[in-house]
């Protein structure tokens, strides 16, 4: 069961990035949302048929760029990807998705989560500890208030006061989900977390691809952005 709700979300966006085979993804100059969706479906494209016969399920991807003095959205680094080869699934097939580019980085992290590294990332807020990371049920059954509860945290808050850093601010609307028994959901607590293990959870609870990204140049106080999107749909 859903409802509609219109959501102020720090930093949280539904969306999608893409390119022909063996060239680079493309972006114009704008550093907002439009643009980031576009670059994040690209990728996309590649991913889902690479991962549809695998149980590899969860990918964590996280990437550092420039972003202009008013950018909002941290913008996707043009990378180059190509098509991954039958039979290849999961880890070895999201390798070769990316295998002509030498700044990403693809490994293989615990319980099979595909992690993909574009540029060198800074990772000091993703591992920003939490004593006690609890949900209410209407925030475990959807993705977006993970993150926003995450991001809410005190110890996050004095992180990113701490690095610089700010959460990008989206305006969106979304469908949410209301508790309910069989529906993927994310446990209502986790004790003596990081912020990287919860990314890590969510993505494999709701079956999809967590993103991070971080300007490393830009306004004073530099925006990340946190987004989930299901390898699934």
């Amino acid at each position: 069961m859903k409802y509609f709700a219109i959501i102020l979300a720090m930093c949280l966006a539904c969306g999608a990035v893409a390119s022909s085979s063996g060239s680079s993804t493309q972006r114009g100059q704008s550093d907002g949302l439009a643009a980031y969706q576009r670059d994040e479906a690209n990728i996309l494209k590649y991913l889902r048929p690479a991962l549809e016969a695998s149980p590899t399920i969860a990918v964590r991807l996280i990437y550092a760029t420039k972003c202009a003095a008013g950018a909002n959205i941290p913008p996707i680094p043009p990378i180059r990807l190509q098509e991954a080869s039958r039979p290849n699934t999961g880890f070895s097939a999201v390798r070769m998705i990316f295998q002509g580019d030498d700044n990403v980085a693809v490994t293989e992290g615990p319980k099979g989560i595909v992690r993909i590294r574009i540029g060198d990332v800074p990772e000091e807020l993703l591992r920003t500890h939490t004593r006690v990371f609890r949900l209410q049920p209407i925030e475990q059954y959807n993705p977006s208030l993970v993150i926003g509860a995450l991001k809410n945290t005190k110890e996050m808050e004095g992180a990113m006061v701490a690095l610089g850093l700010r959460p990008s601010s989206v305006l969106h609307m979304e469908l949410l989900t209301l508790p309910q028994k069989g529906a993927p959901h994310f446990p209502p607590v986790l004790q003596d977390v990081t912020a990287n293990r919860v990314l890590d959870v969510l993505a494999e609870s709701f079956r999809g691809v967590v993103t991070y990204g971080v300007c490393m140049q830009g306004p004073a106080r530099r925006p990340f952005f946190i987004n989930f999107v299901g390898l699934m749909q």
